[in-house]
């Protein structure tokens, strides 16, 4: 009776060991589609910043969308493999102590060669199954997902983004400038004097500014133009004042949009 339990205690352990592996390799997958194209540390933060059921239970499918469009087909698979993942192994550890208390208690065992419930599925094929699914969900699920993104279409939704600077006011240092957005706020690209630069974004909303940081203890920043990222090429310019103050607005404007300091 002991020798059961306790190994009954091992196969529990050792399921829970795999169902948590593949849990964060499956949410790893998920967060990485649903938030395509977003820096892992946005995304994180917006996720420990919601509800533990939206968390626990990836309801925040819909909501994921603060700067770009999801990959949704993706997403969705991984959650779909997860769950089912999550079921599968369940029922695996009720199948084990299911067997192992008939047997301590009611000294029966288990048919397994037994149909089940006048099906054509037995006890061990079950097993089999339920063994299979649980060992290679992780490697099975990321092998179909490739093929899901090789397939689909707007892989990363991304869209260009044109900077354009002009020449400074004769009396003003001509050094480069820092360009950011909301997705590349830890990786912005340097524009110098009379320059033409392009990089991507996803597509949304999205949130530009620009700063000089070769000067850390005088930061200069921009205001924060506001702009909803589509599907044609949006040109910025970008620039400063007589009185060395930076602007960034788009191509054409004359005036810069919804300032934020």
């Amino acid at each position: 009776m002991i020798d059961l339990i306790v190994f009954g205690t091992i196969m529990t352990a050792f399921y829970c060991f795999f169902m948590a592996i593949y849990s964060y390799g499956f949410r790893e997958f998920i967060r990485m589609n649903l938030f395509n194209g977003i820096d892992k540390d946005t995304a994180k933060a917006f996720i420990k910043n919601l509800p533990f059921r939206q968390r626990l239970f990836i309801t925040y499918l819909k909501k994921c969308n603060p700067t770009g469009k999801q990959r949704l087909g993706i997403a969705i698979w991984f959650i779909i493999c997860h769950y089912v993942h999550i079921i599968i192994t369940i029922t695996l550890m009720f199948m084990t102590w299911h067997s192992f208390l008939l047997e301590v208690f009611f000294n029966r065992s288990v048919d397994t060669v037994a149909y089940i419930m006048s099906s054509q599925i037995t006890y061990n094929n079950l097993l089999d199954v339920a063994l299979i699914i649980t060992m290679g969900a992780l490697p099975f699920s990321i092998a179909i997902g490739l093929l899901i993104s090789w397939f689909s279409k707007n892989k990363y939704d991304l869209q260009i983004i044109r900077v354009t600077r002009g020449a400074n006011p004769s009396d003003l240092e001509s050094k480069a400038y820092n360009v950011f957005s909301s997705t590349l706020n830890t990786a912005p690209f340097k524009i110098k004097e009379n320059e033409t630069k392009e990089f991507k974004v996803v597509k949304g909303s999205q949130k530009f500014w620009t700063s000089q940081a070769w000067i850390p203890q005088q930061i200069k920043k921009s205001n924060i133009l506001d702009i909803n990222v589509l599907d044609s090429i949006v040109e910025l310019e970008v620039g400063c004042d007589e009185d060395n103050s930076l602007w960034i607005r788009e191509k054409g404007c004359s005036t810069n949009i919804h300032l934020e300091y």
